[in-house]
């Protein structure tokens, strides 16, 4: 879970590597495999890489949609 700085971070619309997965619902792993590839674009902010709500939720609308 989210302590409070995270949330801070989180409200004003940045995500650490580990909020990210969080929020993408997947692993850290699979962040930092999105990253590489280019499919998540990281800024450096506070010696960290760190993304925007918009780039993840642009990753999440990119994704294929599967009909149930």
């Amino acid at each position: 879970l989210v302590d409070s700085e995270e949330l801070e971070v989180m409200v004003r619309g940045l995500y650490d590597r580990d909020a990210a997965a969080e929020y993408l619902s997947t692993s850290p792993r699979h962040v930092d495999d999105l990253r590489r590839g280019g499919k998540l674009i990281a800024v450096f902010e506070g010696g960290k890489n760190k993304f925007r709500r918009e780039d993840l939720d642009r990753y999440i609308d990119s994704l294929e949609r599967k009909s149930a």
